[in-house]
């Protein structure tokens, strides 16, 4: 498959972006502190859960445009 690398990551970031915004209104609790909580650390659950696919995702890319 050719563009392998470039699906299953960009697949894996759009899955844990919607993760994190399943998380920030408060997983389904319906407590307005879970999701005060959750908006509060939206940032960093995007830099733990997305950032790293998102990075594979660009490397994909990169190498993908250079061939």
């Amino acid at each position: 498959m050719r563009h392998f690398g470039t699906i299953v990551f960009g697949t894996l970031t759009a899955l844990a972006a919607l993760a994190v915004l399943w998380l920030m209104h408060g997983g389904g609790t319906g407590e307005r502190g879970a999701a005060m909580f959750g908006i509060v650390m939206a940032p960093i659950f995007l830099l733990i859960f997305a950032g790293p696919f998102a990075l594979l995702f660009l490397i994909f890319l990169f190498r993908r445009s250079r061939r």
